[in-house]
């Protein structure tokens, strides 16, 4: 089974049009589940910070629309946080993965159920084929870790995923969510994040470099959402997002078993 699970950013925003992408370059079916069950910071607070970051004039920046943006996070924030707390999320993405694994939806196949030691040449390309990935960025990158922990994790024992990518992930616990992965993972991060800065980042490399089947890639000058929403006035940001999009999708073919892109 080929499928990725791509949470929602804290932003709000579903990312269709980096799900298509994905689709067609890896191939695969993509998936996008709302475990935030319609909470997100709507576009309304985007827009407010896209301004504070563009603003040049201090006078402005500091004492006009940072307040408003302030003002307009919490108004946002606390809610959301309340709603997508981990006692309430964690089993809406375990069942979820669980249901999947067990009972794919079409068009994805469904798991082979024959006990054969060898099988025919069919056979072994459905089951090469029935492999699951998680893609999570920001608040959905700490579950996406989570998920390739295995029995370490609050998933539980069961293999729920196959591998795992994220970016700019949120509110990890270092080093323990990261020192827990049992699956391949691939993270996509930059060099001094506001969630993960520079001597997290340091930390998250130094665990990740010692698992062969996980890695980590750093790009400078990154800001938080690159990967799914870059700075509007920055264009060097969507040029790195593109880069970050590359990475995911060599990974997931490495992972899925279909070699590098052509």
């Amino acid at each position: 089974m080929v499928g990725r699970f791509h949470p929602r950013a804290l932003d709000g925003l579903p990312g269709p049009r980096g799900a298509d992408a994905y689709a067609r370059r890896i191939p695969a079916v993509v998936l996008l589940p709302d475990f935030m069950n319609g909470y997100g910071l709507p576009d309304s607070v985007l827009v407010v910070g896209d301004r504070v970051l563009g603003e040049k004039s201090w006078f402005w920046k500091y004492l006009i629309y940072g307040p408003v943006a302030v003002a307009t996070m919490v108004r946002h924030f606390v809610p959301l946080l309340i709603a997508t707390r981990p006692g309430v999320v964690v089993p809406r993405i375990g069942n979820f993965f669980r249901a999947l694994r067990l009972a794919p939806p079409e068009p994805l196949p469904r798991p082979s159920t024959s006990s054969a030691s060898v099988v025919d040449d069919g056979a072994a390309t459905a089951q090469k084929a029935a492999r699951i990935g998680v893609a999570g960025f920001c608040w959905g990158g700490k579950y996406a870790v989570q998920l390739a922990q295995l029995g370490a994790g609050p998933f539980g024992d069961a293999p729920l995923i196959d591998c795992g990518y994220t970016a700019h992930p949120s509110f990890l616990s270092l080093p323990g969510d990261l020192e827990s992965v049992a699956r391949p993972l691939s993270v996509a991060n930059g060099d001094d994040d506001m969630m993960m800065p520079r001597a997290r980042m340091a930390q998250a490399k130094t665990v990740l470099g010692r698992k062969e089947t996980c890695e980590i890639v750093e790009y400078p000058g990154a800001k938080h959402g690159f990967a799914v929403r870059g700075d509007p006035n920055d264009q060097s940001q969507a040029d790195l997002g593109r880069r970050a999009e590359d990475q995911a999708v060599g990974w997931f073919r490495r992972w899925f078993g279909q070699g590098a892109e052509e």
